[in-house]
């Protein structure tokens, strides 16, 4: 009938045990794809980990074939206790939550490694906050360019000059009561003039001191008025929340060919980072071949970061302190009989390890370890690389 009132749908059939069975089992399949969409993440984190490190590995081996340094070429292939038989030094690798480091084979210890430079990222950023946590001070991030040349020493020249007219200049306005470190970084041009010199610098300043001194005797030590624009950049350094950023500009080149190698081009597009160079290289560019062995050449023994002397002093306090019994159980200790299959996954394990570390998560060392330390086959150490551990 038209005018029939319908009567509502009788859910009487609908027991309470069923209504909780059916929620149970809807939690239940809600966990199951949270768990898998876990599961998923963390393939993709290790996948981009292996990614990461599998590029800068090739990065190394494109260092071996056309570095025209002896040192950088033989870098960390062979054990010490190989090269010297009275040395017994075991082949170690400690992570921190600044990188990892590896100890007992011979390294050329160049700014400019890949492995070197990695390295050298954690010691760095060690020596970094040394600094930034025990002196007292304002404290500003600071950077300071200079107009690209052609000839690399005479960049090198032009960035020393100015930087000794800043300090001078730091000197009389705080009485020689201030602290700085300063790092070297160089992106690179196929276009314009080859190289492109900056500094990166944390200065500690006392209370009171106006900043724009050091930009202004930095513009005022520029001998070339059109390019005055280009000079710099001052931040102050709030909060411990942003000191890991300007702790990671501060590793520069460490960082950049060691940790981001995706980073191949900087935000003038004009400019390539050292890393495109090498790749560049490596692919069979001439061009590409030539700048990267000059480079090699006129940077030898160029120290890329400095400190100044109290900046110093809190370091070798830091160094001087006994190890926490947590920094001991982070150590890896790698049998000399393992160094051959292991040499061609030194980075994989490290960046792992290092990547473990930064999540807060449970290092799986002690997995390895048992690897390494168990008569086992190299099936087991790459299932640990892929994430079955």
């Amino acid at each position: 009938m038209p005018n029939e009132i319908r009567k509502p749908l009788d859910n009487s059939c609908l027991s309470s045990e069923k209504l909780k069975l059916n929620l149970y089992i809807a939690g239940e399949l809600a966990k199951i794809e949270e768990h898998r969409k876990q599961i998923e993440k963390e393939r993709k984190e290790i996948g981009k980990i292996l990614a990461d490190a599998q590029a800068r590995h090739d990065l190394m081996a494109i260092q071996r074939e056309l570095s025209p340094k002896k040192s950088m070429r033989a870098c960390m292939t062979t054990p010490i206790t190989k090269l010297n038989a009275a040395a017994v030094m075991p082949i170690t690798m400690q992570i921190s939550q600044h990188g990892y480091s590896v100890s007992g084979l011979g390294m050329c210890k160049n700014g400019f490694c890949v492995m070197c430079s990695r390295m050298k990222s954690k010691e760095r950023a060690e020596n970094i906050m040394a600094g930034l946590e025990r002196i007292a001070g304002k404290k500003y991030f600071v950077t300071l360019t200079i107009p690209r040349q052609s000839d690399i020493k005479t960049a090198r020249k032009e960035i020393q000059r100015r930087w000794q007219r800043v300090q001078n200049r730091l000197e009389y306005v705080t009485n020689s009561n201030f602290e700085f470190c300063k790092a070297l970084d160089i992106t690179f041009s196929y276009t314009k003039e080859t190289y492109h010199l900056h500094l990166h610098v944390i200065a500690i300043l006392p209370h009171g001191v106006d900043p724009s001194c050091i930009s202004e005797s930095w513009i005022r030590a520029n001998d070339d008025i059109s390019a005055q624009e280009q000079c710099q950049k001052i931040e102050i350094v709030k909060t411990k929340s942003k000191l890991s950023k300007y702790v990671a500009k501060m590793c520069g080149l460490a960082l950049e060919i060691s940790c981001n190698h995706s980073k191949t081009q900087t935000k003038t597009k004009e400019s390539i980072t050292l890393a495109r160079l090498m790749q560049d290289a490596g692919a069979g560019d001439k061009r590409a071949i030539k700048i990267y062995q000059n480079f090699l050449d006129a940077m030898s023994r160029c120290k890329t970061i400095t400190f100044s002397e109290r900046w110093k002093s809190k370091m070798k306090e830091i160094a001087e302190e006994p190890a926490l019994e947590d920094e001991k159980k982070h150590i890896l200790y790698i049998p000399i009989t393992w160094w051959k299959v292991v040499k061609n996954k030194i980075i994989h394990i490290g960046e792992k390890l290092f990547h473990a570390y930064r999540k807060n998560t449970e290092i799986p060392i002690a997995a390895l370890q048992d690897i390494l330390d168990g008569l086992v086959d190299v099936k087991c150490l790459d299932d640990w690389l892929c994430g079955d551990y």
